[in-house]
């Protein structure tokens, strides 16, 4: 079997490149045609079959593309030199229909106008690249982002035509790009925040590192730690940055919910606030804030802020058991006074600077004996004698400055 020669109005169906339109027989010791076997009976064709064939051909091949195009990208398109959709696939297209497409400018279905990967590059030639990401309006509402190959069309006068391109749906990659991006600073920043806090030993130390870092990695204008005052009013206990007084009233009211809350201040400032998780006297809150006109907290901010607040949460424990533990070292546990060791290192201190301001150099010491104290021991207990002890340490602490 062997594969005849193609004629259709005297024209070569598949001509070669520098091939002039011919009728009739190949010459002599002419190769046959690449012709795709089963598609051409051997020897001639007859004239009334070749266009069917030729026809059924074309449209075979068109769908052979069009199904490769469908397989390999998700958005297939080209315009006319005015930008205009002349061409798009698949129907719908990014949720939209193609009759609301075509003939609009395809730069409309931009989220943003950069980057824009129709705008003319460099000539007369329209658009061009490869890999160019844009975000695209989908009928829906919700944003996808396409990666986009496109190349300019030209007409047989060398002037831009349009463009012809294609696009794959990247949503899902860029977002859980982004995803990673974003825990992968969240969590440069908390380490930078632990190892600060980790440097101070005490529990004061611990508060300043952590609201010092806090500023520079959340891009605020300032931190503070909170204390709610039975006026209601709250008082800063630490801070770091700008002066949050003017903002106290109006974080007052939130300070009464258990969640985080996420606000705007009286001058437009975005404003953060954290509260201990538990209703503990003194109850502490976490206040952040940026600059009037600042961007609000996202996800990111509010992920690190509570990992901060929990943070600065076990500092302030830290510092109430060192407190009290340092209160247990200095008093007596009955009475509330001074121990002997505490007494003597109070009397130091105060001597010294009576010495620095001999005019203002007044003052006594009062050695005070219980009598009696021994009896109401033996008769009514020794709880007696304890509350009298205690009773006496309160007048004491009433009659001293």
């Amino acid at each position: 079997m062997h594969r005849g020669w193609w004629t259709l109005r005297g024209m070569d169906p598949f001509p070669s490149p520098d091939a002039s339109p011919r009728s009739g027989p190949p010459p002599a010791g002419a190769p046959p045609p690449l012709v795709a076997p089963g598609l051409v009976a051997p020897g001639l064709v007859a004239p009334g079959l070749a266009v069917p064939v030729l026809r059924g051909a074309l449209l075979e091949s068109r769908q052979r593309w069009r199904d490769f195009t469908a397989l390999a990208t998700d958005l297939a398109f080209e315009t006319d030199a005015a930008g205009r959709l002349t061409f798009l696939t698949p129907d719908p297209a990014l949720g939209w229909p193609q009759g609301a497409l075509l003939g609009q400018p395809v730069n409309g279905l931009l989220v943003h106008p950069e980057p824009d990967p129709f705008r003319p590059r460099s000539g007369n030639l329209l658009g061009g690249g490869r890999g160019v990401q844009a975000w695209l309006r989908q009928a829906d509402g919700v944003p996808a982002c396409y990666s986009l190959a496109v190349v300019p069309l030209v007409d047989a006068e060398g002037r831009p035509a349009g463009l012809r391109g294609i696009g794959r749906d990247v949503t899902a990659e860029v977002r859980e790009a982004d995803a990673q991006a974003a825990a992968l600073r969240r969590a440069q920043a908390l380490e930078t925040l632990v190892r600060r806090v980790r440097r101070q030993v005490l529990a004061p130390q611990m508060l300043a590192a952590a609201l010092e870092s806090l500023p520079p990695a959340l891009g605020c204008a300032g931190a503070a730690v909170l204390e709610m005052t039975p006026s209601g009013l709250p008082q800063v206990t630490h801070r770091h940055g700008d002066d949050p007084g003017p903002l106290l009233e109006a974080v007052s009211t939130l300070l009464n919910d258990d969640v985080p809350s996420y606000a705007e201040g009286p001058g437009r400032e975005m404003l953060a606030l954290l509260p201990h998780p538990q209703r503990r006297v003194p109850r502490y809150a976490l206040l952040a804030w940026r600059a009037p006109g600042g961007r609000p907290f996202d996800a990111d901010d509010r992920h690190l802020l509570t990992s901060a607040a929990d943070l600065l949460f076990v500092a302030l424990g830290n510092q109430a058991l060192q407190q009290e533990l340092e209160l247990r070292a200095r008093t007596d546990g009955l009475t509330g006074l001074l121990n002997r060791r505490a007494f003597l290192e109070d009397l130091h201190r105060r001597l010294e600077r009576m010495d620095m301001d001999p005019p203002r150099a007044v003052g006594a010491v009062l050695f005070v004996d219980l009598d009696n104290f021994k009896p109401l021991n033996d008769r009514m207990g020794h709880e007696a004698g304890d509350q009298a002890l205690i009773a006496v340490g309160r007048l004491l602490r009433d009659i001293v400055r």
